[in-house]
């Protein structure tokens, strides 16, 4: 019996081999000879003892009625993503990767319980391990997948992951905290949602538009009416520069962070929460991820580093390497320098009045106490109708003066320097809440062609310090570029 399991197995997935390459014809099938990968016998063996149902294969018809299901359990939706959390793998009905995905991976997650995934069937998951395509031309090569560790789900990780994922490998991100999308972050309060990081991305450039606009679902995402206005020392409202005011600003319904959310479900990437990734143990050609308790996070072929680049040059530091590799990282990485700042958010239940038609206003004196002030009823779907919330950013030189203050205290001129920009349109909040960014955005950026010089070893950058300015669609492109360096990487390999 287990004999016929593991024939039926292989047939069936032979017959989904032919089925592919017949639906996708090749015009240069005839220069070269396609090949299939057979499956390993443990492979075989641990896919034959699935159920047909769970590996998503059509089931043979059966003389006897087959037994009801057991329920699915509810599992709890994020946003409109559908993007469902396992509570923990062994759990009856749960979303799990497949077996032969983690059989292959040989990982063992600390955290099962803080770990979210596209849900998928274990034949998705096969086929997107053994059967995609990874842009190297044969199915033989495409089989030959390496495995691929992002450590950060900000944006410039869930970029590369979602790119990654395109080209048929399955990446694992490690995320030290319980949010996705990094610096561009959102916080709900009730029934207000508010950015206190970034506060809106540009689809300047093709790229990132094609991306946000043909790939990622498009329901929530809004535009921001209003344009941004600069002030000086002495609080002089004026219009900012046309060209920028031109250009129109974006975010999403349920807040930017919405973004990094949609890049997970859409490539269905696993992504390990509180999992802090403190160090690398270089063996050969593969990494072996430690987290900060000591715990082995799995080995890998290859490693993406998104981290704030201080963040990378800790990880670097405290990492097994050989000595010329690890000085050479440490020594670009030691360059950056990033800013620290306070972000604080004024609610009310009634919203300010305004003036002038502005959106937000913008510092262009380093000297002012506060860098950044917006509207946040300016954006779709973000408060009841009527409400307000004001997001104030100070300076990174008033920050860095009142770094260890009491916030309480800290509001308190606050307000009284959002009343020097306002004038009599302002009057103390009904709530508030604030954020302290110890790495907000970089000061001085790193020479990213000097750290080209791990992808030879298989480590890779990305993240804001390599464009040294802190913008969503630019930390994204350095996501698509390190994906791009890997697959360069394979067909060279391969070739």
């Amino acid at each position: 019996m287990e004999c016929f399991r593991l024939f039926a197995c292989c047939e069936e997935l032979v017959c989904e081999i032919m089925l592919a390459l017949r639906s996708k014809p090749d015009p240069r099938a005839e220069k070269r000879q396609v090949s299939a990968r057979v499956l390993s016998l443990s492979d075989a063996k641990h896919l034959a003892k699935l159920p047909t149902a769970s590996r998503g294969w059509p089931q043979r018809p059966s003389k006897t009625p087959a037994k009801p299901s057991p329920p699915i359990p509810e599992r709890r939706a994020l946003g409109r993503g559908h993007l469902q959390r396992r509570r923990s793998p062994h759990r009856q009905n749960a979303v799990a990767p497949c077996p032969i995905l983690r059989h292959r991976h040989n990982l063992t997650n600390p955290h099962p319980q803080n770990t979210w995934a596209h849900p998928s069937s274990a034949l998705a998951e096969f086929r997107r391990l053994h059967l995609g395509t990874c842009g190297c031309g044969d199915l033989a090569n495409a089989c030959a997948m390496e495995e691929i560790a992002i450590v950060g789900a900000g944006v410039a990780g869930l970029t590369a992951a979602w790119s990654l994922a395109r080209q048929g490998f399955a990446p694992v991100v490690f995320e030290k905290s319980l949010s996705l999308s990094g610096r561009a972050a959102s916080r709900r309060r009730g029934d207000v949602t508010f950015d206190y990081g970034a506060n809106f991305f540009r689809l300047d450039n093709p790229v990132i538009e094609k991306l946000i606009r043909h790939e990622l679902p498009t329901a929530d995402l809004v535009e921001i009416p209003g344009d941004v206005w600069t002030f000086d020392a002495s609080c002089r409202l004026t219009p900012g520069d046309p060209k920028q005011n031109a250009e129109a600003k974006y975010t999403y319904r349920n807040g930017i962070s919405q973004l990094g959310r949609l890049l997970v479900q859409s490539s269905g990437v696993e992504v390990r929460q509180q999992t802090c990734i403190s160090r690398f143990e270089q063996h050969g050609k593969r990494w072996t991820l430690v987290d900060g308790e000591g715990n082995d996070a799995g080995a890998f072929d290859r490693v993406v580093l998104t981290a704030p680049a201080p963040q990378s040059l800790e990880i670097i530091q405290a990492s097994t390497m050989e000595a010329s590799l690890k000085a050479g990282l440490a020594s670009v990485l030691a360059d950056s320098r990033y800013h620290r700042q306070f972000s604080f958010i004024l609610g009310y239940q009634q919203a300010l009045a305004r003036s002038q038609p502005f959106h937000a206003l913008l510092s262009t004196d380093s000297g002012c106490a506060v860098a950044w002030l917006s509207f946040e009823e300016d954006k779709p779907g973000h408060l009841p109708k009527g409400q307000g919330a004001l997001v104030v950013q100070m300076s990174p030189a008033w920050s860095d003066q009142r770094i260890d203050g009491d916030r309480q205290a800290l509001l308190e001129s606050v307000t009284r320097e959002v009343e020097s920009l306002l004038g009599s349109d302002f009057r103390p909040p009904d709530w508030w809440d604030s954020q302290c960014w110890m790495m907000a955005h970089p000061a001085k950026g790193v020479d990213g062609d000097a750290l080209k010089a791990g992808q030879a070893h298989g480590l890779y950058f990305a993240g804001d310090a390599l464009h040294g300015r802190g913008r969503v669609p630019l930390a994204m492109q350095t996501g698509l570029a390190a994906a791009e360096a890997i697959k360069r990487s394979m067909e060279s390999n391969q070739g």
